[in-house]
């Protein structure tokens, strides 16, 4: 395992952060699928709780079946082999669910691979909709996972999904590479039987722009190898519309051309809808044809035909006498189609590499910026600054969702425009306005591309944007739904890569989130005392100094009590110390149902409390444990005394001071001389309080 970025760890908080840490740097080192099922299973084996971590992939030749490719961290090709549903590994394949045994001897299904095996975990390796494998653990103890066990295992088989599905995407782009390659390879053999057509495709070889490559096919088709009207109809992108890119020879019409390209109508339309080249040796007699160059009598339109049968556009040729154009020509425009496709889906591979690995980079860094950032909001302002920044969006949002029975409802969390301060009254506005397309993708739970949208789309906008397309991404995790990212663009549709790309980016936010909320709940609980319930004297001093910043700002009243036990130690003594925990317990939910939820109530030690009344004077204070008091003393805990009797003192600001510290000391002293009055008739001083307590 990777030596520790950070110093000695002081807390399983801590441990477990900088677990997920180090299981992603692993997996960073592998440089294919089996080194990273390789890394993953060294590190499972020594660096958790995991006993015999195994590694399965998809068997490349039978899709269902798995083989065994790493265990105890070494790749092993041609290991293990199991068939959906055979063993529980196969069953998890086959259901795409984590599977859990306890005891494998009950299992009917179990293959054994390990004698000491008694309990089984497996979890699919899913990334988005994909199955890539199974992680598989086997402990020698029975019962040996429990639930935290199990939600750190699909966390990391998770993370090792991903890292697949990279893999996968580099092993696509390097066949859809390799395949442009040999196509390129056999039009250049064809290009050295035409002597004309060599020379524009060597010119074509060392365009970079587009639009450059695109003037020098058309102008060289008419200068070069002498074509009258000549023009390229093309998509720049693979989502975009087909338009006119440029022409040599009659003008046409623009609105005419756009009329046809939009109709799909004539000639143009018979080659987009059917992806074969189309020559009509005479065009008054052919009715398919629609004039749109008055002096053609001869046209030919071949298309631009990608690899995967995507129809980028095409090329049409016009001549004035009737049977001027030949299948011979059909062959030497239909070679430099080709050409021009092979550029146009090389450049559209290499862009999505490039887009690819600037994700990745992206995604790499987020993981590992916002794994130090420990506050919700400071970690959604840091994906919308990094995302408007890299991705080049015009407004980027992040959002809380938040459920109150059927209730959703939206919390700006960061905003690119947005200022901080201001987020919390556009949430309001935009639940007053009811919530708009943001509130729908987070009722669906899937991701939603919105384009050209209006008032009449349900779409809300808080700010003077200008915004036409929108794309809300979903951020979820173990189905649920914690959070949405929208993006908004003025002029470019988001399309099927922006989509994929933050639906990746959404997957890790909601692992990060996840890891968040669970470090927020084990930090938690040390802030609770684990007898009571209540909070203990750790979160109390916190947020005594937190409130104490508060009256530095404001002038609202605030009140301390101090409450002890009557005879505590009398009772342990008599009723034994189940009982004293019982009373304990007891006087603790008495008081939290005496209290309102903005106060702090907290065991302070032993049988003292203290409660914290935020914006409450002493005089409300002191009613509110007068009703405790006769609460307690109504009490019957079983086995034990009727009736608990306690003590009680009270301080507030503004009336005794401003020092909080000072105030609970105050109160302190008024609960002993309420102790003193009821038990003696008179104040306890300072020297009885020393003999009393010990």
């Amino acid at each position: 395992m990777p030596p520790s970025r950070e110093g000695p760890l002081s807390s399983p908080v801590e441990r477990e952060r900088t677990l997920i840490l180090q299981f992603i740097d692993q997996l960073n080192q592998a440089s294919t699928p089996q080194e990273a099922c390789a890394q993953a299973v060294l590190f499972l084996q020594r660096g958790t709780p995991f006993c015999n971590p195994d590694a399965f992939l998809v068997d490349p030749k039978d899709p269902n079946r798995v083989v065994r490719v790493a265990n105890q961290g070494t790749y092993r090709p041609g290991g293990l082999t199991l068939a959906r549903g055979q063993g529980v590994v196969g069953r998890a394949f086959e259901t795409r669910a984590t599977q859990v045994v306890d005891d494998v001897r009950l299992d009917p299904d179990y293959v054994e691979s390990c004698k000491e095996a008694r309990s089984e975990i497996a979890v699919p390796l899913l990334w988005r909709q994909e199955i890539f494998g199974v992680l598989d653990a086997e402990s020698p103890r029975l019962h040996a996972y429990r639930p935290k066990d199990v939600r750190l295992m699909e966390l990391l088989a998770s993370l090792l999904a991903h890292c697949l599905s990279h893999f996968s995407v580099r092993e696509r782009l390097g066949r859809a590479l390799g395949a442009a390659q040999l196509r390129e390879a056999a039009l250049q053999k064809l290009s050295r039987q035409q002597r004309g057509l060599v020379d524009l495709l060597v010119k074509m070889g060392g365009h970079v722009s587009l639009d450059a490559l695109f003037r020098d096919v058309v102008e060289d088709l008419h200068g070069v190898l002498g074509y009258e009207h000549v023009y390229l109809a093309c998509r720049s992108r693979r989502d975009e519309p087909v338009r006119l890119q440029c022409f040599q020879g009659f003008a046409p019409p623009e609105e005419q051309v756009t009329a046809l390209l939009e109709s799909r109508g004539g000639l143009v339309g018979r080659i987009l809808e059917t992806g074969k080249p189309y020559l009509c040796p005479d065009t008054r007699k052919d009715p398919l044809v629609v004039a749109v160059n008055p002096e053609a009598r001869c046209e030919l339109g071949v298309p631009l035909l990608g690899s995967d049968g995507h129809t980028w556009g095409f090329l049409l040729l016009n001549q004035g006498g009737p049977g001027s154009l030949t299948p011979q020509d059909g062959e030497i425009l239909t070679a430099l189609a080709a050409s021009l496709v092979l550029r146009l889906e090389r450049r559209e591979a290499f862009d999505s590499l490039q887009r690819e690995l600037d994700r990745m980079r992206l995604i790499h860094g987020l993981v590992q910026d916002l794994g130090q950032t420990r506050e919700l909001p400071d970690l959604a302002q840091r994906v919308v600054d990094l995302v408007a920044q890299r991705m080049g969006c015009h407004l980027v949002s992040f959002y809380e969702v938040r459920e109150e029975g059927t209730t959703l409802s939206l919390r700006f969390l960061a905003s690119s425009i947005i200022p901080r301060e201001d987020l919390e009254r556009r949430s309001q506005e935009l639940t007053a306005r009811g919530g708009g397309l943001v509130c729908r993708c987070a009722r669906l739970g899937r991701l939603m591309n919105h384009r050209d949208i209006g008032p009449e789309a349900g779409f809300v906008s808080l700010v003077a944007s200008g915004t036409r397309h929108q794309l809300d991404v979903p951020i979820s995790f173990s189905g649920r739904i914690r959070g949405v990212l929208s993006l908004e663009s003025l002029e470019r549709p988001f399309d099927g890569e922006d989509e994929a790309a933050f639906q990746i980016l959404a997957g890790h936010l909601g692992a990060l989130w996840a890891v968040r909320d669970l470090i927020g709940d084990m930090r938690l609980q040390t802030m609770k005392d684990p007898l009571t319930g209540l909070w203990n004297r750790r979160y109390l001093e916190a947020r005594m100094q937190e409130e104490q910043g508060r009256l530095g700002r404001d002038e609202e009243p605030l009140s301390l009590a101090l409450v002890d036990l009557t005879d505590f130690k009398e009772t342990n003594d008599r009723y034994g110390h189940f009982v004293g925990d019982l009373v304990l317990q007891e006087t603790a939910r008495c008081l939290k149902d005496s209290v309102r939820a903005s106060d702090v109530a907290a065991r302070y030690g032993g049988d003292e409390f203290v409660v914290l009344f935020p914006r409450t004077s002493p005089e409300g204070a002191r009613e509110v444990m007068r009703r405790f008091e006769a609460r307690l003393a109504r009490l019957a805990v079983p086995g034990g005394p009727e009736g608990v009797p306690c003590d009680h003192g009270v301080a507030g600001f503004p009336e005794d001071g401003r020092d909080l510290t000072d105030l609970l000391k105050l109160a302190d002293e008024r609960m002993y001389r309420h102790k003193g009055e009821r038990k003696h008739g008179f104040p306890l001083s300072i020297l009885q309080r020393k003999a009393e307590s010990s």
